[in-house]
């Protein structure tokens, strides 16, 4: 998918699919197709739906199972510690991206905690940014710390949005 002529990295594309996800999207839709690949080549388009669709499955998959299997879709650890700090940082804008996205579709409200969530992860979304500018003080540890905390909080989101509301009898 990097390959391609598209508007959206990898680790982008995987936040915005999980955003969709979190807000109920459990089908990926043509407009958001049109927006993750708004800048793709026509004629790699329906090839890199085919593949935004295998990761929106496994994704979703992922998600329901309320469990530890969820993983964010970014460069392994033995990649350049810039390279997973700009990966994370655009994973986590690509998913409030997708969240927005949808909840202007579907009109939602969020409880306190889950806005709560959505400020932390704008704030390590800026954290490339910052970094770049003053060389702020995260490391390696710092890095796997957030890496984890963006990946509970994604499951967290998730679970907030889409669990089943049973009806209290009177």
């Amino acid at each position: 998918m990097a390959d391609a002529n598209a508007y959206l990295g990898p680790a982008e594309l995987h936040g915005m699919l999980c955003g969709f996800i979190c807000n109920g999207d459990l089908a990926p839709e043509s407009s958001c197709m049109d927006l993750m690949l708004s800048d793709a080549d026509e004629h790699e388009y329906e090839q890199l739906v085919k593949q935004i669709k295998l990761l929106f499955g496994l994704s979703l998959q992922q998600l329901s199972d309320f469990g530890f299997e969820f993983e964010l879709l970014l460069p392994n650890d033995d990649s350049e510690f810039i390279e997973r700090l700009s990966a994370l940082s655009q994973w986590c804008e690509g998913f409030i991206l997708g969240l927005e996205f949808a909840q202007k579709t579907q009109r939602r409200t969020y409880a306190a905690d889950v806005k709560e969530m959505i400020d932390d992860l704008r704030e390590i979304a800026s954290v490339y940014q910052r970094f770049q500018e003053d060389k702020g003080d995260i490391d390696e540890q710092s890095l796997v710390e957030l890496e984890e905390y963006v990946r509970l909080g994604a499951v967290f989101v998730f679970s907030q949005l889409n669990t089943a509301q049973t009806p209290t009898r009177h």
